[in-house]
């Protein structure tokens, strides 16, 4: 597997509590900024700009600008030139953006510009729509999120070029209209905290719907027409107060994304294995406690979150997510792992954070291209010998595992020669092995809260050391800077 920009970036993207896909990375180029894809090339159709943003999975377009001009951009490379005031409103602008304005009511003046498409006013305390709207025939984006909204007129659904509709945050929309139907075209709908507790049937003829988030509703049970929309690619469910989930969610069978976290599932069904086109599946802050052989079904599943949950073991079937990239199962309470990792090569980030963990599968050593490892706050009594098989390993987390013996956890750790960050911190760790000498590339080694009196001299041969964590250690104040003399170019805290 190669491992490339964008992956070193999803690897170490700290804020992934709902995982994302990243489809292109903006990258300097030529003093301009420019997008690259999942192989780090340069996409071309995307253009190169002055200023720019990193696309997000859950907005359709970006803000960029050139020679002083700005738009918006979608991931086709169509551009869209962008006033953000009504006084720079001119028949060449196709976009309009009246985000966070304090407009306490529609504009009518918007209604004299005939060739807009893209229409934003997040952030406003409107909260009617005029029947008026109807006219403007070519709009294709319309976004009201976090404003006051209680309804939509009914001509609103005229708007047969409508693709996108973002009404989050309208608290008391509640009632959802059966005239969505009428929308045709519409492919993404953003309808998370409005209120609603259900959908209309008629929602089932929304053929082209591939995205609908109406997470954060108080919904208890999952709409039944959602299963009629089979055009469905990506389902946001999170925080809808789900106690269970329908067998009959295998009938989204080009389901791609779903985001199940903030529930009170214990299971899933056995038919989610049906849903093999899945490819990322959140399940954060629920309350499983086994999940279904099937899940091993999902062989293009690249993105699995099963954090703060209350799962003992994790099912040997799980060698079939073979295009895992990301596993996270911190917070539940495994006591061991399956023999899976003969299987899951492409695994880059394994997070194994407060679990009961005493040992670790040999198997290990076979994911070959992890990047990340973290098995903070476990039972760890050792570590295999297999993990001297980890060359790529940047990051790794042992702490809070008191019971391992450091010696030869550090010759082991020196097999790994791309290992950058190193955290060892509340270990009960007296004194620092010869063996420190093998860590030739770390950079940064945490070691707070240990029982260090002294440090190893050991540790100065260490020639990329540059940033050293020695807080709550009885290390005496005489010998602090005897040490920042001898690791003139490393930062040290005490």
């Amino acid at each position: 597997m190669k491992i490339n920009t964008l992956i070193l970036f999803f690897a170490f993207w700290v804020n992934i509590s709902v995982a994302q896909e990243i489809p292109f990375l903006l990258v300097k180029k030529d003093k301009k900024l420019a997008f690259k894809d999942q192989n780090g090339i340069t996409v071309s159709k995307l253009g190169t700009w002055d200023k720019a943003v990193n696309f997000s999975p859950f907005s359709p377009f970006i803000r960029v600008e050139r020679d002083g001009a700005k738009f918006l951009l979608d991931t086709a490379g169509n551009t869209f030139l962008l006033a953000d005031s009504l006084a720079k409103l001119t028949p060449s602008v196709t976009a309009l953006d009246l985000s966070n304005q304090n407009l306490q009511t529609f504009p009518k003046e918007i209604l004299n510009f005939k060739q807009l498409q893209i229409l934003i006013l997040n952030d406003n305390l409107i909260s009617q729509i005029p029947a008026d709207i109807a006219t403007l025939k070519n709009l294709m984006y319309f976004s009201c999120a976090n404003c006051q909204l209680e309804n939509l007129p009914a001509t609103f659904f005229d708007l047969k070029s409508l693709k996108i509709v973002n009404l989050e945050n309208n608290i008391g929309l509640k009632n959802i209209s059966e005239k969505f139907k009428t929308l045709v075209n519409l492919s993404y709908l953003y309808l998370s905290n409005t209120g609603i507790t259900d959908l209309p049937n008629s929602f089932a003829a929304l053929e082209h719907l591939i995205f609908l988030d109406i997470s954060r509703n108080q919904l208890t049970v999952l709409p039944e027409v959602i299963l009629k929309i089979r055009s469905l690619r990506c389902l946001n469910l999170a925080a809808t107060s789900l106690k269970m989930l329908h067998d009959s969610i295998s009938a989204l069978q080009n389901l791609e994304k779903l985001y199940l976290s903030n529930n009170y599932l214990e299971t899933l069904p056995h038919s989610i294995g049906q849903n093999q086109d899945l490819k990322y599946l959140t399940l954060f802050q629920n309350q499983l406690q086994h999940l279904p052989p099937s899940v091993g079904r999902l062989k293009k599943l690249s993105f699995l979150d099963l954090s703060h949950n209350q799962l003992t073991a994790l099912p040997a079937e799980c060698n079939g997510l073979i295009h895992l990239t990301y596993l996270n199962v911190r917070n539940n309470r495994l006591k061991s792992l399956p023999e899976i990792f003969a299987y899951t090569q492409n695994l880059i980030q394994l997070l194994l954070e407060n679990n009961e963990l005493e040992n670790l599968p040999l198997s290990i050593g076979q994911a070959s291209n992890l990047l990340v490892l973290r098995l903070e706050h476990n039972q760890l009594r050792d570590i295999p010998e297999s993990v001297t098989q980890l060359k790529n390993i940047k990051e790794l987390d042992l702490s809070y595992n008191p019971n391992l013996v450091w010696q030869n956890i550090f010759k082991k750790l020196g097999n790994m020669p791309q290992l950058i960050v190193l955290s060892l911190h509340h270990n009960q760790i007296k004194s620092l092995p010869d063996e420190i000498q093998l860590l030739k590339n770390v950079e940064t080694i945490y070691l707070t809260s240990n029982e260090l009196q002294n440090i190893n001299a050991a540790i100065f041969t260490l020639p990329k050391l540059r940033t050293l964590f020695l807080e709550e250690n009885p290390i005496p104040s005489s010998e602090q800077q005897p040490l920042k003399d001898k690791l003139p170019k490393c930062y040290i805290r005490f």
